[in-house]
């Protein structure tokens, strides 16, 4: 969050914005981030496929657009983490063991109907 004359300000922004080229393409708000056919890449911290410090929705720069981009991202970054913490300790060791048990039946299950579907079809090509 951005602080000016003593306020919070909640900002958001807009993607980047790319030439529609395989070629390499350079965001065109000028942020410094760039995208090719096979690998992308930008300043440290601003994610090329996410949000752009050079496109305010509002369009206006506050000045310091990039930190807030980056501060935005990694505040969105912790939530997640400490939701599936969260979510991680609602599940017992039990659960977790029972689920691993549970997936090891199914594929020994699947191996058997497998053969036995390998047998069916060799009797008939048989007779």
């Amino acid at each position: 969050m951005k602080v000016v004359n003593g306020h919070d300000i909640q900002k958001e922004y807009g993607n980047h914005k790319y030439e529609n080229s395989p070629r390499n393409s350079e965001c065109m708000n000028g942020c410094g981030c760039r995208m090719s056919a096979y690998q992308s890449w930008g300043p440290l911290g601003i994610d090329p496929f996410g949000k752009c410090p050079g496109n305010p929705k509002d369009g206006k720069l506050l000045g310091g657009d990039y930190e807030y981009v980056v501060r935005q991202r990694i505040d969105n970054l912790e939530s997640e983490l400490r939701e599936a913490e969260r979510q991680l300790e609602a599940v017992s060791p039990d659960k977790i063991n029972l689920a691993k048990e549970l997936f090891l039946t199914k594929e020994k299950l699947y191996k058997k109907e497998k053969a036995l579907r390998e047998i069916h079809d060799l009797s008939k090509s048989t007779k």
